[in-house]
């Protein structure tokens, strides 16, 4: 029984996992150097802190 309740968990995160759309690191970048006030330093800074955050994320697929 408990086998069973572990595969109904894992096929329904994985259609979770599968109907949300990706994330575009490039569009937020683009919003993100589009916004007044955001240098070159701080949004090398910016992208720094969401890449370290999707390979953390990433890791744990």
């Amino acid at each position: 029984m408990e086998q069973f309740c572990t595969d109904i968990y894992k096929s329904g995160y994985q259609d979770g996992r599968e109907s949300v759309p990706g994330v575009d690191i490039t569009a937020i970048m683009k919003a993100i150097e589009n916004t007044k006030g955001i240098g070159a330093k701080k949004l090398a800074d910016i992208r720094a802190s969401i890449e370290a955050v999707f390979a953390k994320d990433g890791d744990n697929e």
